[in-house]
C-alpha cells in the first residue's frame, strides 16, 4: 500500500518533561490509505530505541470534538526497523472522518516490565472539498431528471404508435437472433471445454516454478546472512586485538616521557643547589667587609650571568630532549594544565587555543588528535553533553571544517577525543576548551589536560615542551642577590 503523505515524528525520551511538538502537518478526509505518521524513537542518550523489546501505544485526543479519545490497536502500529527505532501508523478512515486538531500521546511498554511516557505531538485533519461537492451535485442531477421526465411524458403519446409498429418488427427479428445466439452459445461452450485442461495445467506449472524460485532465494539469503555474521565477528576480533596493542604502546610512551622530564628536573635542581652554596659564601664575605661587597657583587653578577646561561642551556637541552622523545606524544598547546578548571557558559563553546599551521609545525593532510578530560557532574542540566571540538579555518578566516569527539554524558567524568586529517585549504586551527550539545541553556563543566598532538592516538597528557622553563627559579635567585645588597 503506497504512502503518499508522510508526517515524521521524532520521539526522544527525556527527564525534562513531555513537550508538545507542533508538527504543522495537515491531512484530509479523502487521504484514505495514503497518509501515515512515521516515528523515530530515541533514548535520552540520543541512540535509537530497540523496538524489538518494546510495545508502542498511541492515544489520540480529538480536541475539537469534546476531547473524545481515539486509541489505535498496538498491532496497527507497524515497526519498520526495530534496531533503528522506526515505526509507522497509517491513519484509518474512521480517524480521517474527524475534522479539527488532534493531540497524540506516545507510551512505551518494555519486556523488562518498565514503562515510559515519551511525549506529545499535534496535527490537523480537514474535510476534503470533494466530500461537500458530491452531495450537492446529486441534488442537481435529480432536478435535471425531473425536467427530462416531464418532456418525455409529453412526447410519449405521439411516440406510442411508432413504438407499437417497431415492436412488431423487433419481434420478428428477435426470433431470428435467438436462433443465432443459441448456435453461438453451443460453439463457445465446446471451445471452453477443450481449452480448460490446458489452462489448468499451465497454471500448475507456473505455481510450481514460482515455489522453486522462492526456495532458491531463501537459501541464498541464508548463506549471505551467515557470511555477514562471520565477517562482523572477524572485524570485532581484529579491532579488540589492535586496541590492546595501542594500550601497550601508549603506556610505554608515557613511562619514557615521565623519566625524561624527571631527569631534566633533577639536573636543574642540582645546578640551583650548587649556586645557592655560592650565594651563601658570598653572603659571609659581604658581612666581613663593605669593600668586598662590591667585588662579590660583581663576581655574583658574573656568576649569575653564567648560571642564567647554564640554566637556559639546561632548558634548551630539556626541550630538545622532549622533541626527541616522540613527536606524536608532544603537546602542541601551550598553557595547559592537569588541574581542574571550571567553565560556565551559555553558548556552544567556551574559550579556545588558536594557532596557524606554521606555528604548530603542521601541514594540510597531517593527522591530528585532540583530547580533553571533562567533569560533567557540576550541574543539573541532565540532557546536555560535552565533548572535544576542533575547527579549521582558511586564509580568509572562514570555517571550512569541524571535528567533534565522543560525548561525555551528564553525571559522568571521562576523556573526549577525536582524530582526523587537516582538510585542504586550512591555515588556522582552533581547539576549544569546552563544547556542549545544546546552545540554549547555561552549562557548568570542569576540564583539564587539553592536548593537541600529531598522529592518530590520544596519549596521556604532558605539558608543551615550551612550558618546561625554570623562569620562576631564576627569579628566586635574582631576588636573593638583591636581598644581600647586590644588584643585577
Amino acid at each position: 500500500m503506497p504512502i503518499r503523505k508522510k508526517g515524521d515524528i521524532d520521539i526522544r525520551t527525556s527527564a525534562n518533561g513531555a513537550k508538545v511538538k507542533q508538527t504543522s502537518y495537515t491531512f484530509y478526509s479523502y487521504d484514505k490509505k495514503s497518509a501515515a505518521l512515521y516515528f523515530q524513537f530515541r533514548g535520552q542518550d540520543g541512540q535509537p530505541t530497540d523496538l524489538g523489546k518494546a510495545t508502542i501505544h498511541l492515544v489520540m485526543i480529538l480536541n475539537d470534538d469534546g476531547g473524545k479519545e481515539f486509541i489505535p490497536k498496538s498491532d496497527e502500529i507497524e515497526v519498520i526497523s526495530a534496531i533503528r527505532g522506526t515505526a509507522k501508523y497509517v491513519l484509518p478512515e474512521m480517524l480521517l472522518s474527524y475534522s479539527g486538531e488532534v493531540t497524540g500521546y506516545v507510551y512505551m511498554d518494555f519486556d523488562d516490565g518498565s514503562q515510559s511516557d515519551d511525549g506529545q505531538f499535534t496535527f490537523r485533519i480537514k474535510q476534503s472539498m470533494i466530500t461537500h461537492v458530491l452531495p450537492k451535485a446529486g441534488d442537481k442531477y435529480v432536478q435535471d431528471f425531473e425536467d427530462v421526465k416531464e418532456r418525455v411524458e409529453q412526447a410519449g403519446d405521439s411516440a406510442t404508435k411508432d413504438i407499437e409498429k417497431a415492436k412488431d418488427d423487433a419481434e420478428s427479428q428477435i426470433g431470428e437472433y435467438a436462433g443465432e445466439v443459441e448456435s453461438a452459445k453451443d460453439s463457445t461452450i465446446e471451445d471452453i471445454d477443450k481449452a480448460l485442461p490446458e489452462v489448468v495445467e499451465s497454471a500448475k506449472q507456473d505455481i510450481s516454478s514460482g515455489a522453486s524460485d522462492v526456495q532458491s532465494k531463501a537459501s541464498e539469503a541464508s548463506e549471505d546472512i551467515s557470511g555477514l555474521v562471520k565477517t562482523t565477528e572477524d572485524a570485532r576480533d581484529n579491532a579488540e586485538s589492535q586496541i590492546g596493542e595501542y594500550v601497550v604502546e601508549v603506556e610505554s610512551a608515557k613511562d619514557s616521557a615521565t623519566k625524561d622530564i624527571e631527569k631534566a628536573k633533577d639536573n636543574a635542581e642540582s645546578q640551583i643547589g650548587d649556586y645557592v652554596g655560592e650565594v651563601e659564601s658570598a653572603k659571609q664575605d659581604i658581612s666581613s667587609s663593605a669593600s668586598d661587597v662590591q667585588s662579590k657583587a660583581s663576581e655574583a653578577s658574573e656568576d649569575i650571568s653564567n648560571l642564567i646561561k647554564s640554566t637556559e642551556d639546561a632548558r634548551d637541552n630539556a626541550v630538545e630532549s622532549m622533541y626527541e622523545i616522540d613527536y606524536s606524544d608532544r603537546n602542541l598547546l601551550k598553557g595547559t594544565s592537569n588541574e581542574w578548571k571550571s567553565y560556565s557558559f551559555e553558548g556552544w563553546t567556551k574559550g579556545s587555543f588558536s594557532y596557524t599551521l606554521e606555528e604548530l609545525g603542521l601541514s594540510v593532510g597531517d593527522t591530528i588528535t585532540y583530547s580533553v578530560k571533562f567533569d560533567n557532574t557540576k550541574d543539573d542540566n541532565k540532557d546536555t553533553t560535552v565533548s572535544a571540538l576542533v575547527n579549521f579555518y582558511n586564509k580568509d578566516d572562514k570555517l571550512i571544517g569541524s571535528i567533534k569527539g565522543n560525548e561525555i554524558l551528564s553525571g559522568e567524568i571521562g576523556l573526549s577525543y577525536v582524530t582526523d586529517d587537516i582538510p585542504e585549504g586550512t591555515t588556522k586551527i582552533s581547539a576549544y576548551k569546552a563544547y556542549k550539545s545544546d546552545g540554549d541553556y547555561q552549562k557548568l563543566v570542569a576540564g583539564k589536560e587539553h592536548k593537541l598532538q600529531f598522529g592518530n592516538r590520544a596519549t596521556p597528557w604532558t605539558p608543551a615542551p615550551e612550558d618546561i622553563v625554570l623562569k620562576s627559579e631564576l627569579e628566586k635567585i635574582k631576588q636573593a642577590i638583591i636581598n644581600l645588597g647586590g644588584s643585577i
